[in-house]
C-alpha cells in the first residue's frame, strides 16, 4: 500500500513496491509543478516469489538504475531446466553447484526445487546450505504475507 508522506509544506514523497527484495521500495518527490522518481533495483515481473514491480506513475524526471537495461531477459522454465541435469546428480550422488550470488535467486532456486520435490518428480535432495544473508530474507518473508505472490 502506498501512501504521500510530507516533508515540508510543498515537498512529499511516494513509496512504490520495486519487487527486487522483500521491502525494496522506489520513491517518487513531489514539489508544485516538479516530480523527480528514483527507481534504485526493479525486480522482474515473472520473480517466483514477490509480486511484480509497481509501475511508476509519470514523472517529469526519471532516474533509473541500469545494470541489465541493456538487454531482454528471456523467459526460462527454471524447474524444466533443472530437472534436465539435477535428476542425475541426485542418483550419481553428485555434488552439485549452482551459483546464485544474489538472496532473492537463491530463494526462488530453492523455492523451485521444493515445487519439484512436492509434486514427486524430484526424489528428495539432502540438505542445501544456505547462505546467512539468505536465511535471514527466508525468516522476513514469512512475515510479510502480503508482498508474495499467492
Amino acid at each position: 500500500m502506498e501512501r504521500v508522506t510530507a516533508l515540508a509544506d510543498d515537498v512529499s514523497f511516494t513509496l512504490r513496491r520495486a519487487g527486487h527484495v522483500l521491502g525494496a521500495s522506489f520513491v517518487r518527490f513531489d514539489s508544485p509543478g516538479l516530480s523527480v522518481t528514483f527507481t534504485g533495483d526493479l525486480g522482474r515481473s515473472d520473480d517466483a516469489i514477490l509480486k511484480e514491480p509497481a509501475v511508476p506513475l509519470a514523472t517529469d524526471y526519471l532516474v533509473c538504475e541500469s545494470t541489465y537495461g541493456d538487454r531482454t531477459h528471456p523467459r526460462v522454465d527454471t524447474e524444466r531446466e533443472l530437472m534436465q541435469w539435477l535428476p542425475s546428480a541426485i542418483e550419481r550422488g553428485g555434488v552439485t553447484v549452482i551459483p546464485a550470488f544474489a538472496v532473492g535467486r537463491a530463494q526462488a532456486l530453492l523455492l523451485h526445487i521444493a515445487r519439484l520435490k512436492r509434486r514427486g518428480e524430484l526424489a528428495d535432495v539432502p540438505d542445501l546450505p544456505r547462505q546467512s544473508d539468505g536465511d535471514r530474507s527466508d525468516q522476513d518473508l514469512c512475515t510479510a504475507p502480503r508482498a508474495l505472490r499467492r
